[in-house]
C-alpha cells in the first residue's frame, strides 16, 4: 500500500480562494506560508495566492517541486524550504528562516497531507500506516500553526 500526497486540502483551498473573491480580501505584501506546496493543490495555490500579490513560503519534503515554483516567482517574493510536517525542529527552523526574510507571516495554509494509494479502508491497513497518515494530516497541521 502506497501513500500519495495531496488529497487533503482541496475544499478548504477552493472555500479560501472563494472567500477571497466575494470578500475581496487583500493579500498584497501579506506573507502566506504552505505546507505541501510542492505539488497539486498546494503549487496550484501558491500560484493563486502569489499572483494576488501574498509573498508565498513554499514548504515540503524536497525541493523538486518548490524549487521550480521559487524561480517561477522569483526570490523577492518567494522562499522554497524543505520541512517535514511530522518534525517540530524542522517547522521550527522553516519557520524563522521565513521571519527573517519577510518580517513575519500573516496566513498558514498547512495543506500537506497522504493518503492510501489506492484507496483502503482503515480496516485493512495497518497500524503504521493509519498511524503515519495521522501523523501527517492532523499532526501535522497542529505543528505547523504552533510553529507559527
Amino acid at each position: 500500500m502506497r501513500l500519495k500526497a495531496g488529497s487533503v486540502g482541496l475544499s478548504v483551498s477552493i472555500r479560501a480562494l472563494e472567500m477571497s473573491k466575494k470578500n475581496r480580501i487583500d493579500l498584497y505584501g501579506k506573507t502566506i506560508l504552505i505546507t505541501g506546496a510542492g505539488s497539486g493543490i498546494g503549487a496550484a495555490s501558491a500560484r493563486a495566492l502569489y499572483a494576488k500579490g501574498a509573498n508565498v513560503v513554499l514548504l515540503d519534503l524536497t525541493d523538486l517541486g518548490t524549487k521550480p515554483l521559487e524561480k517561477e516567482f522569483g526570490a523577492a517574493r518567494s522562499l522554497a524550504l524543505i520541512a517535514d510536517v511530522t518534525k517540530r525542529e524542522q517547522l521550527d527552523g522553516a519557520v524563522k528562516t521565513s521571519i527573517q526574510k519577510f518580517g513575519g507571516i500573516d496566513i498558514v495554509f498547512a495543506n500537506a497531507g497522504i493518503a492510501c494509494d489506492p484507496p483502503t479502508t482503515v480496516r485493512c491497513m495497518s497500524d503504521q500506516t493509519f498511524e503515519h497518515i495521522i501523523e501527517v494530516d492532523l499532526f501535522g497541521v497542529t505543528r505547523t500553526v504552533q510553529a507559527c
